[in-house]
This record gives structure tokens, C-alpha cells and sequence, in this order.
């Protein structure tokens, strides 16, 4: 029988090449021979996360979060889920959680700033993505988060100058086109 340990980096890997379906799979067999290692929990709430299935991930995550209540990581992910459940205050409360436990991951202060916007809390948020791009030099998405409540504020000239950033961030990359932007 193969360790259990293998099965989990090649499921892993299956899912960094963005193949869930495949990963699931195996992080059951995983499960099924060591149902309390909690990093499987995590990555199982990934895959159905990735799957379309926020509530299902959700459980995994909790599970994850039983078996290791200090891995910040688990909250984050678990507040990803409540986002996509679009349960803002849930979502919140598990970014502050992980932020507690670890308040240096950017990525975790960039998510709690989404919660914000989400609940209409726009210089809340500002500050949130701040503490993100202060963590990290050049972390377009803090930048573009901020941009969107400084327009929400009605602070235009600040929130246009951010939203540049959209053009080195994830979802909005430039498209090189052949003729100037504007």
C-alpha cells in the first residue's frame, strides 16, 4: 500500500495543475488511511472549493480546523468559502481569526478587505488592503481593492490613480494592444 504521505503530493500536484476532480480522489484514500491528518482536510476543502461546492469545503475546513485550531491558513480558506456563500460576516470572522494567528500573510489581509467591501465598509477596508501591500511590495490586488472603496468614498483622484494597478493584477491583465490605453 502507498503511503499516505505520497498520495497527498501527488494529489497536490494534481491540483496545482488544476485537476480537483483527480486530486478528490486521492485525498480520500488519504483520508480513509489517516482521517486526522488535517493538511488533506484543507486541501479536500480546496479541491470543492475549486469544484464549485463553497458549502461542502466549508466542512472539510472545519475538520482541518478541528484537528489543527492553529493554522491560519484553515481560517482563511474557510473564509474564502464564506465568500463565495457570499456570508460576509462569516467570512470575516475567519480572516480576523487567521489574522490572529498569523498577521503577517498579505493574502489574508487583501481577503478581509473583500469581506469589507462586501459589507459596505469601504475605509475599513482600506486600511485592510494597506496592511496587505505593506506586507508585500507590489501586491496589485491590496492595490485595486483600495482603489475600489476610495471610489466608493467619493476620493477619485486617489482611487483612479490605484486602479491603474489593474493592469498587473490577476484577473485584468494588459492586453497589448497595438494603440495607447487612452
Amino acid at each position: 500500500m502507498t503511503d499516505f504521505r505520497d498520495l497527498f503530493a501527488q494529489a497536490s500536484q494534481l491540483q496545482l495543475a488544476g485537476h480537483a476532480g483527480d486530486a478528490m480522489r486521492l485525498l480520500e484514500v488519504v483520508l480513509i488511511q489517516n482521517p486526522s491528518f488535517h493538511p488533506a482536510w484543507n486541501s479536500r476543502g480546496a479541491a470543492l472549493q475549486g469544484l464549485g461546492a463553497p458549502f461542502d469545503a466549508i466542512l472539510s475546513y472545519d475538520r482541518a480546523i478541528q484537528a489543527n485550531p492553529n493554522a491560519g491558513e484553515y481560517y482563511n480558506n474557510r473564509g474564502a468559502a464564506w465568500m463565495d456563500l457570499e456570508q460576509f460576516e462569516k467570512a470575516l470572522d475567519d480572516f480576523k481569526m487567521a489574522l490572529m494567528i498569523n498577521g503577517k500573510i498579505p493574502e489574508i489581509h487583501n481577503n478581509r478587505g473583500n469581506a469589507l467591501m462586501r459589507l459596505r465598509r469601504p475605509a475599513d477596508a482600506i486600511v485592510a488592503y494597506q496592511d496587505a501591500y505593506n506586507l508585500r511590495q507590489g501586491y496589485a490586488d491590496a492595490h485595486v481593492g483600495e482603489a475600489m472603496a476610495q471610489l466608493m468614498l467619493g476620493q477619485y483622484t486617489e482611487g483612479f490613480k490605484n486602479f491603474e494597478w489593474r493592469w498587473k493584477s490577476g484577473p485584468m491583465k494588459a492586453r497589448g494592444l497595438s494603440y495607447p490605453t487612452w
